[in-house]
């Protein structure tokens, strides 16, 4: 499993919480999109400081990781070597756990978005 999360999703993180924010902003105003965007900010600051802090899901690589940032979950994982941050997928926190091939095939699906820590 572990080489198939060298592959990432397609679209960029930061595309996904200006998407996920503009949905807040049109279904509940304009406050609460960037609430959204304040949240997954600060959760993604707080990653770069302590990544490993967050519990890692069972079927996962070790170094493979989840943030809570309400109301999203964010899964990434770390390159020590290279010290990257990288993130897999952002999804609404009130959905279902996504299964191991879940994981798998959204791993797979697409391309690279790193940021440096």
């Amino acid at each position: 499993m572990a080489s198939s999360l060298t592959a990432y999703i397609s679209r960029s993180v930061f595309d996904q919480i200006d998407q996920e924010s503009e949905y807040y902003e049109e279904t509940k105003g304009d406050i609460a999109g960037k609430e959204v965007r304040m949240y997954i900010h600060a959760a993604m600051k707080k990653a770069a400081r302590d990544p490993w802090a967050y519990a890692v899901p069972p079927h996962c690589p070790q170094n493979y990781r989840r943030i809570v940032a309400k109301p999203f979950v964010i899964f990434y994982r770390i390159n020590e070597k290279k010290q990257e941050l990288t993130f897999y997928l952002i999804r609404g926190g009130s959905q279902k756990p996504l299964t191991a091939a879940a994981h798998r095939r959204i791993a797979v699906a697409g391309e690279k978005d790193r940021t440096e820590l």
